[in-house]
């Protein structure tokens, strides 16, 4: 399935690295019990955070980039890659943006190294 990232309605496919997204799995504990003898039993949840790289960018670009990141959670539409599904208006937490401002002498301004978060809601 071909790669699609869409936040808060702003396609974010221009703006993609090359290797610009990330999965890492992890999981939210709903419940934990430990019995009388000490064994514990628990159910999780897993949830898969993404980590998304941006290529460099200008100050309009950037601008585009951080209007759509200034709501959180935000909705995203994404290929899941784990189930091979395309999800739609999931709910995400936008995290750890950061970028790297650069002045090219005489010229502009390039923001470089821009990456966020998305951390899954629920």
């Amino acid at each position: 399935m071909k790669t699609e990232l869409v936040i808060n309605n702003v396609d974010f496919l221009p703006f993609l690295a090359e290797d610009g997204i990330s999965y890492s799995k992890e999981a939210r504990v709903q419940r934990s019990v430990v019995t009388i003898g000490g064994t514990e039993f628990r159910t999780e949840i897993p949830v898969y955070p993404m980590s998304v790289t941006l290529l460099p960018m200008n100050d309009e670009a950037l601008g585009i980039v951080l209007g759509a990141l200034s709501t959180s959670p935000a909705s995203v539409t994404y290929i899941d890659r784990f189930t091979k599904t395309r999800k739609t208006n999931q709910l995400f937490y936008v995290d750890d943006i950061s970028f790297t401002e650069g002045y090219i002498a005489g010229t502009s301004t390039e923001m470089t190294s821009v990456s966020f978060g998305l951390t899954p809601r629920g």
